[in-house]
């Protein structure tokens, strides 16, 4: 599986929890904008639109290390994969040779389409 789908996963199955005085309606944050973005920088703030969460705000330090765990969630991906293809028995250049020999090329021809 890779790293985004896992993510995805974990993010569709997590429950977040904000207190009513960090939900906004999104008629409100585009009057009172200035005070919800000073707001950020304490806490996050869920945006409702249609009584429904439609998107969280959050201080771009915290986004920053969202972005971070995902790289690494990312490399371990990576790392796993690699791992595991090194435990499969490879081939040296002269079985891959042989091994290429026994696929069967396709004719070629003059004809046009």
């Amino acid at each position: 599986m890779n790293s985004k789908k896992l993510v995805t996963e974990r993010m569709t199955k997590m429950a977040v929890k904000f207190d009513f005085r960090q939900m906004v309606p999104i008629s409100e944050l585009h009057r009172k904008l200035g005070e919800i973005s000073e707001k950020v920088s304490e806490q996050d703030v869920l945006v409702l639109k249609n009584n429904k969460p439609e998107f969280i705000i959050v201080a771009p330090d915290k986004y920053e290390e969202f972005i971070n765990a995902l790289d690494i969630i990312e490399q371990l991906d990576i790392y796993a994969t690699v791992e595991k293809r090194r435990e499969k028995p490879s081939l040296n250049s002269m079985q891959m040779l042989e091994k290429l020999k026994t696929f069967e090329r396709p004719a070629i021809t003059n004809d046009v389409p």
